[in-house]
C-alpha cells in the first residue's frame, strides 16, 4: 500500500471521535483516506459531525499523517489498513471489521489454524492445566493460539504456547504499546517475538473498560475455532462467543463438574449446541473438518496420549497409559501402590489428610505416612505437585 495512504490511515485512526464506520465512508465518499485529509470543511461535513469535523481540525494542527507514522514505526509498531494486502483476511470477512489495526511482531497467517482459548480470569487449578495442556498440544502441531492476554486461561494458554516453541497473539483492549496487566509484561514481550501483539486502538490508548467487548470480536474473528475453558453463567467470556457465532465460528467447550460456578457457562453453551472437546486429538480432528471446508491443508495430526477422563475425576492424563502391572511414563514403571494414590488426586489443590482419607475409601490400606512418601515419590516423578501440605496432580 501506497506509504502517503497509509500515514494518512494511521492519522484518522487515531482520532478518537472517528469511528470504523465513519472512516470506510470517508474512503467511499473520497476514494482514499489521503484525498479525505486534503478535503475542504464542506466536503468533509457531508460526512463527519460538526464535533468529528473539529476533532480532525484539532488533529491537522497537532501532526501531519507522515510525522505521526513514523512515530508509531519508531516504537517497533506497523499500521495495517483494511485496503492493504497483508490484511488478515479471516477478519476481512466479519461483521463491522475494524478498518486497520495495529501490530507489534506479526499477524497470525491466514493459511494455518488458529485457535482461540479463552476463559476465566480467576481460574482453577483444573483450568489451568487444561489451558496448559491443550495449548502445549496445540502448539507442537503448528496451531496458532489467539487470545487476550488477560489473567488466567488468557495469558495461561499462551504462556503455555510459548513454551511449547509455538505462535501467539494477544488482541489488547489498549494500545500496543500498553502492557496490561503490567504484571504480565515478560509475557508481553515473549508474545511479541513469538507472534504478536494486535490491537485496532492506536499506540498510547489506555485499557478502558469499554474496550474490550470490541477487541473480543477481534479474538474471535482471527480464528477458526473459539475454545471456552471455564466460564461462569455471566462472563466476558460469553461475550466472544456470542461475537464468534455472530461471525459464523465454531464453538467448543471444556466441559467440568456439575457443581462448579466457573463451568456453568460451559455447560450453558453446551446445552445450546456447542461442541464438547474432551481431549486434544479431537480438537485437532474439528480443526482439519474445517481446513477443508476453507480449502487449505492442515498437516497430519496424530495427538499424543492427552486426554481428559470421565467428569467423575476430571484429570489429565498426559503421555501415560495404566496397566495391570501399573502405569508407565516414559518407559518409567510406577507401582500399583503409586497409582492408587495418583487416582484420587485432582487438579484442585487439596489438603494432604483429605487426600489420605479420600484414599482410604477408595479400599487402599496403609499409614498416613505411607501416603506423604508416596506424595513425594510422586512429585519426583513430575506427576504431582504441592503447596503447603497441600496436593494435586500435575
Amino acid at each position: 500500500m501506497d506509504r502517503t495512504e497509509l500515514a494518512a490511515g494511521a492519522w484518522f485512526h487515531k482520532i478518537n471521535s472517528i469511528g470504523f464506520r465513519t472512516m470506510f465512508q470517508l474512503m467511499e465518499r473520497f476514494g482514499s483516506m489521503q484525498e479525505a485529509y486534503e478535503a475542504t470543511e464542506k466536503a468533509l461535513l457531508e460526512v463527519l459531525s460538526g464535533r468529528q469535523f473539529s476533532a480532525v481540525k484539532a488533529a491537522k494542527y497537532a501532526m501531519h499523517p507522515k510525522d505521526y507514522l513514523e512515530q508509531v514505526e519508531e516504537k517497533g509498531i506497523r499500521y495495517i489498513c483494511f485496503y492493504d494486502d497483508i490484511y488478515p483476511e479471516k477478519l476481512k470477512n466479519i461483521p463491522d471489521p475494524p478498518f486497520g489495526v495495529f501490530v507489534k511482531g506479526s499477524l497470525p497467517r491466514g493459511e494455518v489454524p488458529a485457535v482461540a482459548m479463552i476463559g476465566s480470569r480467576a481460574c482453577s487449578d483444573y483450568g489451568r492445566n487444561v489451558a496448559e495442556v491443550f495449548a502445549g498440544e496445540l502448539a507442537a502441531k503448528g496451531v496458532q493460539i489467539i487470545s487476550g492476554m488477560a489473567r488466567g486461561i488468557d495469558s495461561i494458554s499462551q504462556a503455555a504456547c510459548v513454551k511449547a516453541g509455538g505462535q501467539t497473539y494477544a488482541v489488547l483492549g489498549s494500545g500496543v504499546d500498553v502492557c496490561y496487566p503490567e504484571e504480565l509484561y515478560r509475557l508481553y514481550t515473549d508474545i511479541s517475538k513469538s507472534g504478536g501483539i494486535i490491537s485496532s486502538y492506536a499506540p498510547g490508548m489506555e485499557p478502558l473498560a469499554r474496550n474490550f467487548p470490541p477487541r473480543n470480536r477481534i479474538i474471535s474473528g482471527l480464528s477458526d475455532v473459539v475454545l471456552v475453558i471455564e466460564s461462569r453463567k455471566k462472563s466476558g467470556t460469553l461475550i466472544t462467543v456470542d461475537m464468534a457465532l455472530e461471525q459464523g465460528k465454531e464453538v467448543a467447550v471444556i466441559p467440568g463438574r456439575i457443581t462448579d460456578e466457573l463451568s456453568k457457562g460451559c455447560h450453558e453453551l453446551i446445552k445450546q449446541g456447542a461442541t464438547v472437546i474432551s481431549d486434544v486429538e479431537q480438537l485437532l480432528e474439528l480443526l482439519q473438518d474445517i481446513c477443508k471446508l476453507q480449502n487449505f491443508p492442515m498437516k497430519s495430526v496424530q495427538s499424543e496420549n492427552v486426554h481428559l477422563e470421565n467428569s467423575q475425576s476430571e484429570n489429565i492424563q498426559h503421555g501415560y497409559k495404566s496397566e495391570s502391572s501399573g502405569i508407565h511414563l516414559n518407559n518409567r514403571e510406577i507401582s500399583p501402590e503409586l497409582k492408587s494414590i495418583l487416582g484420587v488426586l485432582d487438579y484442585e489443590y487439596a489438603e494432604a489428610e483429605k487426600v489420605y482419607e479420600k484414599w482410604l475409601q477408595q479400599g487402599n490400606k496403609g499409614s498416613f505416612q505411607e501416603l506423604l512418601t508416596g506424595l513425594m515419590d510422586l512429585e519426583l516423578m513430575d506427576l504431582c505437585k504441592s503447596n503447603k501440605n497441600r496436593f494435586s496432580i500435575r
